[in-house]
This record gives C-alpha cells, sequence and structure tokens, in this order.
C-alpha cells in the first residue's frame, strides 16, 4: 500500500510537505513482519512521528503481563506527559492495573506480552530506529471499549522524537510479530 503527497485526501494536502509513504505486510514462517518506508521527495526537511497500531487479544488484562519496558523512561499520556520511569526488572514483567497511555522512550529491540490465561506469548522484534513504544489499555474508563478486558496494544513507535528526513532521504521502520 503506497500513498504519496499528490494523493487526493484533506489531511495530506492540510500537511503540505511532499513525500510518499509505503506500508508493507510480509507473512512467513516467523510471523508478519509490518513497515514502514518514508520517503521525503520534497525540497524542505520532513519530519514525522509514527507507531504501528497492535492490538492483541488476551483472556483477561489482570493475566496479561508485558516485558521489555523495565528501568525505561516514559511519559504518562494521562498526566499530561509527566515523564517517570518504570521499575527495574525483576523478572515479573509489567502488569496493567488501571487505565494506560503511556510512551516509552529507548526501549530494547525485543518486547513480549505473557497472556497467563492462554500461555501464549506475543514477541514483537523491532528495528533500531523505532526506539519508543507506546503502551495502551482504558481499563474500563469512561466510553472505553466494553472489550478493554479482552486486549493490549503494545506499539513499536518513533514518537518521543520526531523523524527528521533531509530532502531526498528515506526512511524504514519495520517490526516482525510472532506467537508462541
Amino acid at each position: 500500500f503506497q500513498i504519496d503527497s499528490s494523493t487526493p485526501s484533506p489531511l495530506i494536502a492540510q500537511w503540505g510537505k511532499s513525500f510518499t509513504a509505503e506500508y508493507n505486510v510480509i507473512l512467513s514462517y516467523a510471523g508478519i513482519e509490518t513497515g514502514l518506508k518514508v520517503v521525503n521527495t520534497g525540497s524542505e526537511p520532513l519530519d514525522f512521528t509514527m507507531a504501528f497500531h497492535n492490538y492483541f487479544a488476551v483472556s483477561d488484562i489482570a493475566n496479561t503481563f508485558v516485558f521489555g519496558l523495565e528501568a525505561c523512561s516514559f511519559k504518562d499520556r494521562l498526566q499530561g506527559d509527566a515523564e517517570s520511569v518504570s521499575k527495574e526488572d525483576d523478572g515479573s514483567g509489567m502488569i496493567l492495573s488501571k487505565e494506560t497511555d503511556s510512551i516509552f522512550m529507548n526501549t530494547v529491540e525485543e518486547l513480549a506480552i505473557f497472556d497467563s490465561g492462554t500461555l501464549k506469548v506475543y514477541k514483537i522484534k523491532k528495528t533500531p530506529n523505532l526506539p519508543d513504544c507506546t503502551l495502551w489499555n482504558p481499563f474500563g474508563s469512561k466510553g472505553a471499549d466494553p472489550g478493554w478486558r479482552s486486549f493490549i496494544c503494545l506499539e513499536p513507535a518513533a514518537v518521543a522524537s520526531p523523524v527528521q528526513l533531509a530532502p531526498g532521504e528515506e526512511w524504514y521502520g519495520a517490526q516482525l510479530l510472532g506467537v508462541e
């Protein structure tokens, strides 16, 4: 799938920059790989942010443990981007116990979600130029998706600092999703 700055869209027209963006999906024995390539086709610098918006089905959010975000700085989107540092790694993973919408910065390249209700492990391998990861679940907040107990979002991203491309430069970010 590809779009560029000539694609008819009010949003693209409003942005006012020249670019191409190509999203690809590859299915293999290792899992599903998704990638995004952005090329600055204009004569001015181009900056953007992006995230792969992964929704993982879980048996119950209370049975779900996230690994790979330990000891990372993060911004709490629900507290006006207040910065904090997640707990050190003690091997138990991170458990969500309330509404969560956070951007973790400088995360490791391999992340995991363990669902103790199904004994499934979801694995995410991301390219180094996706330094961030968002973690989200509405946890039953007012107006939340009624299925909030059965999913978690863990999203490799480049959002804390925009990607900056000089004219003619290209950028590629990808993730490989697997389940065991």
